[in-house]
Protein backbone atom coordinates (compact mmCIF):
# COMPACT_ATOMS: atom_id res chain seq x y z
CA UNK A 1 0.00 0.00 0.00
CA UNK A 2 2.91 2.38 0.88
CA UNK A 3 4.34 1.37 -2.13
CA UNK A 4 1.60 2.08 -4.33
CA UNK A 5 1.00 5.46 -3.02
CA UNK A 6 4.76 6.42 -2.93
CA UNK A 7 4.65 5.38 -6.92
CA UNK A 8 1.46 7.67 -7.20
CA UNK A 9 3.33 10.92 -5.82
CA UNK A 10 6.03 10.23 -8.13
CA UNK A 11 4.22 10.15 -11.21
CA UNK A 12 2.43 13.41 -10.27
CA UNK A 13 5.47 15.03 -9.23
CA UNK A 14 7.37 14.46 -12.45
CA UNK A 15 4.12 15.36 -14.24
CA UNK A 16 3.50 18.52 -12.86
CA UNK A 17 7.83 19.50 -13.59
CA UNK A 18 6.99 18.35 -17.14
CA UNK A 19 3.20 20.55 -17.21
CA UNK A 20 5.34 23.59 -15.57
CA UNK A 21 8.44 23.26 -17.89
CA UNK A 22 6.00 22.70 -21.63
CA UNK A 23 3.88 25.93 -19.97
CA UNK A 24 5.81 29.16 -19.89
CA UNK A 25 4.20 31.57 -17.62
CA UNK A 26 3.42 34.72 -18.21
CA UNK A 27 5.25 36.65 -15.52
CA UNK A 28 8.41 33.96 -16.04
CA UNK A 29 8.54 34.19 -19.44
CA UNK A 30 9.17 37.97 -20.48
CA UNK A 31 12.40 39.87 -19.84
CA UNK A 32 12.83 42.89 -20.36
CA UNK A 33 15.96 44.66 -21.97
CA UNK A 34 17.22 45.89 -18.43
CA UNK A 35 17.64 42.11 -17.80
CA UNK A 36 19.62 41.09 -20.73
CA UNK A 37 23.09 40.80 -20.06
CA UNK A 38 25.13 41.60 -23.13
CA UNK A 39 28.32 38.64 -23.81
CA UNK A 40 31.11 41.88 -23.56
CA UNK A 41 29.48 42.74 -19.86
CA UNK A 42 29.79 38.61 -19.44
CA UNK A 43 33.45 38.39 -21.12
CA UNK A 44 34.16 41.43 -18.72
CA UNK A 45 33.80 39.93 -15.32
CA UNK A 46 36.89 37.63 -14.07
CA UNK A 47 35.50 35.62 -11.30
CA UNK A 48 32.73 35.87 -8.80
CA UNK A 49 33.69 35.98 -5.67
CA UNK A 50 30.72 34.19 -3.27
CA UNK A 51 31.29 34.59 0.72
CA UNK A 52 29.92 32.75 3.07
CA UNK A 53 30.51 30.47 7.05
CA UNK A 54 32.72 27.59 6.54
CA UNK A 55 30.95 24.71 8.08
CA UNK A 56 32.23 23.05 10.74
CA UNK A 57 33.90 20.29 9.26
CA UNK A 58 35.75 22.47 7.47
CA UNK A 59 37.05 24.16 10.18
CA UNK A 60 37.87 21.19 11.68
CA UNK A 61 39.71 19.69 8.51
CA UNK A 62 41.20 22.89 8.61
CA UNK A 63 42.55 21.68 12.30
CA UNK A 64 44.16 18.98 11.35
CA UNK A 65 45.56 20.36 8.26
CA UNK A 66 47.42 22.51 10.37
CA UNK A 67 48.40 20.46 12.94
CA UNK A 68 49.90 18.29 10.58
CA UNK A 69 51.99 21.08 8.88
CA UNK A 70 53.23 21.74 12.84
CA UNK A 71 54.39 18.10 13.40
CA UNK A 72 55.95 17.85 9.82
CA UNK A 73 58.25 20.78 10.33
CA UNK A 74 58.84 20.05 14.01
CA UNK A 75 59.59 16.56 13.43
CA UNK A 76 61.92 17.99 10.37
CA UNK A 77 63.38 19.93 12.96
CA UNK A 78 64.07 18.21 16.18
CA UNK A 79 66.82 16.20 17.37
CA UNK A 80 66.14 12.39 17.36
CA UNK A 81 63.10 10.39 16.60
CA UNK A 82 61.68 9.59 20.04
CA UNK A 83 60.08 13.09 19.76
CA UNK A 84 59.29 12.89 16.01
CA UNK A 85 54.79 13.19 16.71
CA UNK A 86 52.41 11.04 14.50
CA UNK A 87 48.39 11.87 13.92
CA UNK A 88 46.27 9.18 13.90
CA UNK A 89 42.73 7.78 14.04
CA UNK A 90 42.42 5.32 16.94
CA UNK A 91 39.02 4.12 18.70
CA UNK A 92 38.92 4.66 22.27
CA UNK A 93 37.97 1.28 24.76
CA UNK A 94 34.22 0.70 24.39
CA UNK A 95 33.83 3.09 21.66
CA UNK A 96 33.38 2.54 18.38
CA UNK A 97 33.72 6.08 17.43
CA UNK A 98 37.34 6.69 15.99
CA UNK A 99 39.12 9.58 17.36
CA UNK A 100 42.33 11.76 16.33
CA UNK A 101 45.42 11.09 18.44
CA UNK A 102 48.44 12.74 18.20
CA UNK A 103 51.62 10.81 19.68
CA UNK A 104 55.22 11.19 19.95
CA UNK A 105 56.97 8.11 19.44
CA UNK A 106 58.65 7.29 23.07
CA UNK A 107 54.80 6.98 24.38
CA UNK A 108 54.79 3.80 21.62
CA UNK A 109 58.22 2.26 23.83
CA UNK A 110 57.93 -1.24 25.05
CA UNK A 111 58.11 -0.44 28.85
CA UNK A 112 54.64 -1.54 30.90
CA UNK A 113 53.23 -0.15 33.88
CA UNK A 114 54.01 2.55 36.62
CA UNK A 115 57.62 2.97 35.12
CA UNK A 116 55.86 3.55 31.51
CA UNK A 117 54.01 6.44 33.03
CA UNK A 118 57.00 7.59 34.89
CA UNK A 119 59.22 7.12 31.26
CA UNK A 120 56.14 8.74 29.58
CA UNK A 121 55.82 12.13 31.78
CA UNK A 122 59.95 12.12 31.97
CA UNK A 123 60.08 12.19 27.76
CA UNK A 124 57.06 14.43 27.59
CA UNK A 125 58.74 17.54 29.67
CA UNK A 126 61.83 17.00 28.11
CA UNK A 127 59.90 17.27 24.66
CA UNK A 128 58.13 20.38 25.59
CA UNK A 129 61.93 22.06 26.16
CA UNK A 130 62.64 21.13 22.86
CA UNK A 131 59.56 22.43 21.09
CA UNK A 132 59.72 25.47 22.93
CA UNK A 133 63.50 25.79 22.04
CA UNK A 134 62.84 25.17 18.44
CA UNK A 135 59.89 27.67 18.85
CA UNK A 136 62.17 29.99 19.17
CA UNK A 137 64.88 29.53 17.54
CA UNK A 138 63.00 28.60 13.70
CA UNK A 139 60.67 31.61 13.04
CA UNK A 140 58.62 28.86 10.53
CA UNK A 141 57.94 26.52 13.07
CA UNK A 142 56.83 29.71 15.23
CA UNK A 143 54.25 30.53 12.09
CA UNK A 144 53.06 26.99 11.52
CA UNK A 145 52.03 27.28 15.75
CA UNK A 146 50.39 30.33 15.16
CA UNK A 147 48.43 28.94 12.79
CA UNK A 148 47.31 25.91 14.06
CA UNK A 149 46.39 27.93 17.22
CA UNK A 150 44.20 30.51 14.99
CA UNK A 151 42.58 27.46 13.13
CA UNK A 152 41.93 26.14 16.57
CA UNK A 153 40.82 29.07 18.10
CA UNK A 154 38.63 29.84 15.00
CA UNK A 155 36.71 26.05 15.41
CA UNK A 156 36.04 26.92 18.88
CA UNK A 157 34.27 30.60 18.61
CA UNK A 158 32.49 29.46 15.53
CA UNK A 159 31.03 26.57 17.40
CA UNK A 160 30.10 28.48 20.18
CA UNK A 161 28.43 31.32 18.05
CA UNK A 162 26.32 28.33 16.44
CA UNK A 163 25.61 25.67 19.25
CA UNK A 164 26.04 27.70 22.63
CA UNK A 165 26.68 25.15 25.28
CA UNK A 166 24.99 22.35 23.02
CA UNK A 167 27.53 21.77 20.84
CA UNK A 168 27.04 17.50 21.28
CA UNK A 169 23.93 17.90 19.59
CA UNK A 170 24.67 20.98 17.30
CA UNK A 171 23.54 20.52 13.66
CA UNK A 172 25.17 23.80 12.11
Amino acid sequence: MFLKSLVNATRFFLASAVLMLAMPQAGLSQVTSSQVISDEAIDALDEIVVYGEPTLRLLRDGIFEAEENFYDLFNALNKGRQFDVQCFYRRPVGSHIPRRVCEAYFVKSPLYGVSHWAFVRHKTKQMRKEMLALVSEHPELRAALLEFSDAKQTFDFSLHDRCGNRFLICRK
